[in-house]
């Protein structure tokens, strides 16, 4: 199975599969699961989302494959569709369970080392302490199997890219993560993130010029089809970003 964005066409000719694909004996198929998943991330369906999570809980027991969804559908879901700290990092706790079940069933499969990089990188963002650097190290060796898998696989550069920019002294590595948002940007150009994520850095380094051209960049574009209200969210900010900037 290829990364999420081999699911774009897959996302646009199956867009209408119901959430209720039988009862709870019926099995679901692993590519309808994904596609589902991809467009309730996409809109950001809380309740929808919530719902799906329940039926995976469940589907994950008839078949494990599911655990690559299970843990994406957490983790996405803990970003943005729970409000308390408190349930988030349970949620992110839970995604990290799921993931660990992901690369043990579906070991090849780059679904499951990258959602399940991104609950362990999640979690030692929000909670530091002793844990984190282990945390920290099975991030970035979760990623690693995901590029060795399918070295097309944008998100998995572009999450490099936030570690090595937002990371603390001396882990920091503001030319990598530079690399790394182009790396994605020459891979997926319509992944508005990439753009803005740079500018961030590029200001930081008094790059105006370049900054402005990105952020121009995502005023002018559409929402990524797999990311639409992430899209809109960016395109705000990049708005504000850009107004204070003139």
């Amino acid at each position: 199975m290829k990364g999420i964005k081999r699911f774009t066409s897959i996302l646009l000719i199956s867009a209408c599969v119901s959430l209720s694909w039988g009862g709870s004996g019926s099995v679901w198929p692993l590519e309808n699961a994904v596609v589902q998943f991809i467009e309730l991330n996409s809109h950001r369906d809380k309740e929808a989302m919530a719902i799906f999570i329940q039926q995976l809980q469940d589907q994950v027991v008839l078949q494990p494959v599911l655990y690559p969804v299970l843990c994406s559908a957490l983790f996405r879901y803990a970003d943005w569709g729970i409000a308390s700290d408190a349930d988030r990092n349970r949620t992110y706790r839970l995604a990290i369970e799921a993931g660990e079940k992901a690369v043990r069933y579906a070991p090849d499969d780059v679904m499951s080392h990258y959602a399940y990089a991104l609950s362990c990188g999640r979690i030692a963002e929000r909670e530091g302490g002793l844990g984190a650097l282990d945390l920290l190290k099975k991030f970035e060796s979760h990623l690693q199997q995901v590029l060795s898998r399918d070295p097309d696989f944008y998100l998995a550069y572009y999450a490099f890219a936030m570690r090595f920019r937002d990371a603390p002294w001396p882990m920091k590595d503001e030319k990598k993560a530079e690399e790394y948002y182009r790396k994605t940007i020459r891979i997926e150009p319509n992944y508005l993130n990439a753009y803005y994520d740079l500018s961030l850095l590029l200001l930081r380094q008094n790059r105006k010029v370049e900054a402005r051209e990105c952020l121009l960049f995502v005023i002018a574009h559409p929402a990524h089809p797999e990311w639409i209200e992430e899209s809109g969210e960016i395109r705000g900010l990049s708005e504000q970003l850009l107004a204070n900037l003139r």
